[in-house]
């Protein structure tokens, strides 16, 4: 009931609200102390990313993103899933090229290269499956 209700709060008040949650949830994001906390911040700002209208989601696209993006490679499931899941709804809601490709290269590419060169196998696992549901649930976006 609380997701349905953000999503009504973004629909209806737009970026009032939107850039004053972005900065709770992000710091209750990094205060986290349980799975449950992390996965419910991310539910909701996937509900945040689809109630969003395409002007509003030009700016806040960057701030969703820089929020989530350690979360694709997040050894619990459930939170890449939620994660991967803004990450597809931005991408298919903002299908430009030029927002898709460098976002995919910083948040995925550069990543994986980085843990692969510091021998982080485990979270270059994890990204490789976030990447994998990406290019599964967006196949309309040919990634």
């Amino acid at each position: 009931m609380g997701l349905a209700c953000m999503r009504g709060l973004v629909e209806k008040f737009g970026e009032k609200l939107i850039n004053r949650a972005l900065d709770i949830f992000e710091e209750l994001l990094e205060q986290a102390t349980e799975s449950t906390q992390t996965v419910g911040i991310c539910q909701i700002m996937f509900n945040m990313a689809s109630a969003s209208n395409h002007r509003l989601l030009g700016h806040i696209n960057t701030r969703l993103i820089s929020i989530l993006e350690d979360n694709l490679s997040a050894e619990l499931e459930e939170v890449r899933h939620w994660s991967t899941r803004v990450f597809i709804t931005l991408m298919q809601r903002i299908p430009d090229k030029k927002f898709i490709v460098p976002t995919l290269q910083r948040c995925v590419m550069n990543k994986l290269k980085n843990f692969v060169s510091l021998d982080k196998k485990a979270e270059a696992e994890t990204l490789i499956i976030s990447l994998k549901q990406m290019i599964m649930k967006a196949v309309d976006l040919k990634l």
